[in-house]
């Protein structure tokens, strides 16, 4: 009923109202109902703020889902479904994911599941995303720590070196710049 109604307000609060379902029904409905409901919101609802309120509700649900088995089903739909999407604006919607999933897990988890998928799209073809990346390279770079993320931090430092020399785009090339000096004044 609510999903076929035009305010939008009340679907967006309906969304996100969602996330307490987590902890009183059965993963099994949670995972056969809820993670498909909420994806195909995310990819087929019209207003951004319905977008972003299922988005949040599937993290929220991710986070307090406990069997391995489902939390991996959960980031394997986010990965294929939203990072991997054709519409750059569900690809746009990842990095929105991305950004709020640094506040609701921990660095570690966030590194873990999210990292690598987040930097691939620095390569993506369409201007607003490698945008998108690169307001956020210096948030990315506060989540690593020496000597534990070594790796993490040769991949984007490899990401930030490829906006630098290959990238068309003045728009793209000045945010990256601006970003940079952020990005080395938080390693000093």
């Amino acid at each position: 009923m609510v999903a076929k109604t035009r305010n939008w307000r009340v679907q967006a609060d309906c969304l996100e109202k969602f996330s307490c379902l987590a902890n009183c029904i059965s993963p099994l409905i949670v995972q056969q109902k809820f993670i498909p409901l909420l994806l195909e919101r995310i990819k087929t609802t019209r207003t951004l703020p319905c977008k972003i309120a299922a988005a949040r509700t599937l993290l929220v649900i991710l986070r307090f889902t406990v069997k391995n088995e489902d939390r991996s089903n959960i980031l394997r739909r986010i990965k294929e479904d939203l990072c991997m999407a054709r519409s750059c604006h569900i690809r746009m919607l990842f990095l929105k994911l991305c950004d709020m999933s640094i506040s609701l897990f921990s660095k570690e988890y966030f590194k873990q599941h999210f990292f690598l998928d987040f930097l691939h799209l620095g390569s993506d073809s369409v201007v607003n995303v490698r945008l998108k990346i690169c307001s956020m390279l210096p948030r990315l770079k506060s989540l690593i720590s020496l000597p534990s993320d070594r790796d993490l931090l040769e991949i984007l430092e490899e990401t930030v070196k490829n906006l630098l020399l290959k990238e068309t785009d003045t728009d793209v090339l000045h945010s990256v710049q601006v970003h940079i000096l952020h990005y080395y004044l938080i390693m000093i």
